[in-house]
């Protein structure tokens, strides 16, 4: 698969679950920022302390 493929709308339309996230270096900062810093960015709530909990749970 060329690299281009990313940018390619059938990519960008597809459900892949491990892989749906679309974003630039700053913007995934800013989602993982809300996990770190308690669910707010810049004074905006952005994750509930349950979807924290939830996030961090081990999974199986």
């Amino acid at each position: 698969m060329a690299l281009i493929a990313g940018n390619a709308a059938e990519w960008r339309r597809a459900e892949i679950l491990a892989a749906n996230g679309h974003g630039n270096a700053h913007s995934v900062a800013q989602v993982m920022s809300a996990l770190a810093c308690g669910g707010e960015v810049d004074g905006v709530r952005l994750l509930s302390a349950e979807a924290i909990d939830n996030l961090i749970r081990e999974q199986v």
